[in-house]
């Protein structure tokens, strides 16, 4: 059974659940809850869900209700529990006294939710893998940021480079924090896609609002011509994650060019005799200098210098290759 096939089961099978309980409210319990977070957790987990908010919708906690971690996963994944909604939960916290009462309908903490009276609350799930383990938290109340990258859009790609523009979004109900959107580049190798060794640092946003857009500027420069595929990861610190990709075209062929800078001449000892130097832009090699020298001149031999110049020989001064 492929990937997407489990996804849509999976979608089905949580929404005949909460069909199921809405409609006949009577057998909610506390079990029923518990069952259908825990399903959303697995399925937060697949690779077509990793990084991104699956919204349960509202649900009602009956009276004196608690929910521990331990109570969804006694090993693996890693959860935890917050409360987005201030106005409803009080947050148990290391200083407070025996005394305390929370006076809100919800009290929790990073390892229980626990209702004082019954209490509906829209409950949300998104996991993500650190060192391939699952890391789950369950959001009570509003949605929690969300990253998610649009439309790319490839800008040029004449000069040889790729100038893309990757629009990103923030799809949650909080203000995303320290995004950064990263790339990895992959080269068409007959059917496969290769992983290139191509590397640009990060680029990041400080803040995002709730469904404002922003959008990053990249040049993308690999050496060599071929057909490339960039994948783009956009991540916020509270905002899961979302990948989308490009694929495109580069042909750097023709940009190695001379030009028509002047000409240096200077005396090679060790041969007696004289180097004239031509230079190149463009070139990412050497040889490719040499060659584009060569070219010009009618097959006269050049020697490489570096990918900016190159050379060819000559008796005297004032004479000519």
């Amino acid at each position: 059974m492929n990937t997407f096939n489990l996804a849509i089961y999976g979608i089905v099978t949580i929404a005949l659940i909460l069909l199921f309980l809405n409609l006949i409210p009577q057998f909610r319990t506390p079990e029923s809850n518990n069952k259908l977070i825990s399903t959303t957790l697995e399925m937060a987990q697949t690779q077509t869900y990793l990084g991104k908010t699956i919204n349960l919708g509202a649900l009602l906690y009956p009276e004196k209700y608690t929910l521990q971690k331990d109570d969804l996963s006694k090993d693996k994944p890693i959860i935890s529990f917050e409360c987005l909604t201030p106005n409803d939960c009080c947050i148990r916290k290391q200083d407070q006294n025996k005394d305390y009462k929370c006076t809100k309908p919800v009290s929790w903490d990073y390892d229980f939710f626990s209702t004082k009276e019954s209490h509906t609350t829209n409950t949300s799930v998104r996991c993500i893998r650190i060192d391939g383990v699952g890391v789950c938290k369950v959001y009570f109340g509003t949605l929690p940021a969300q990253a998610q990258v649009g439309i790319i859009e490839i800008l040029d790609t004449s000069t040889g480079n790729a100038e893309v523009k990757v629009n990103v979004k923030n799809v949650g109900s909080g203000q995303l924090a320290f995004g950064q959107n990263s790339i990895k580049l992959f080269k068409k190798s007959t059917t496969d896609w290769i992983e290139t060794d191509y590397y640009s640092e990060p680029k990041e946003v400080n803040t995002i609002m709730p469904q404002e857009k922003y959008s990053f500027l990249w040049s993308i420069s690999p050496k060599n011509s071929g057909e490339y595929k960039a994948v783009f990861k956009f991540e916020g610190q509270n905002a899961g994650y979302d990948e989308n990709y490009v694929i495109f075209t580069l042909d750097k062929s023709n940009l190695c060019n001379t030009t028509e800078q002047q000409t240096t001449t200077t005396f090679n000892a060790e041969n007696s005799n004289y180097m004239e130097i031509h230079y190149c832009t463009g070139c990412s090699y050497s040889f490719e200098c040499a060659n584009t020298w060569s070219k010009k001149e009618n097959g006269k031999e050049f020697v490489p210098l570096d990918k900016d110049s190159a050379y060819c020989t000559k008796l005297t001064y004032e004479g000519s290759c």
